[in-house]
């Protein structure tokens, strides 16, 4: 049985949902919003009420920006460069 936290926090809310995968079908375990001034406080509140100490947790910030990086696109065209000069 495999379980997992979602969270997806805002500016002064956070709404979550505890998952659990029971054979083919999903069951939701817990869910709620919670207000919060200290997000730390928050987020260990849910962790201790949905007992999700060792479980997956999956976040969604909003207003969150991410950056994408592409490292291996020039692996071959370095490698034949550094192959050349040897």
């Amino acid at each position: 049985m495999a379980s997992s936290l979602g969270i997806y926090i805002e500016d002064t809310m956070i709404k979550y949902a505890k998952v659990i995968k029971e054979k083919d079908s999903f069951k939701v375990d817990s869910f709620n919003v919670l207000f919060y001034d200290d997000l730390h406080k928050a987020l260990t509140q849910i962790i201790n009420e949905t007992n999700s100490y060792k479980l997956p947790i999956c976040t969604n910030i909003s207003n969150e920006i991410y950056g994408y990086v592409e490292v291996f696109a020039g692996l071959n065209s370095l490698q034949i460069t550094n192959g050349a000069s040897h």
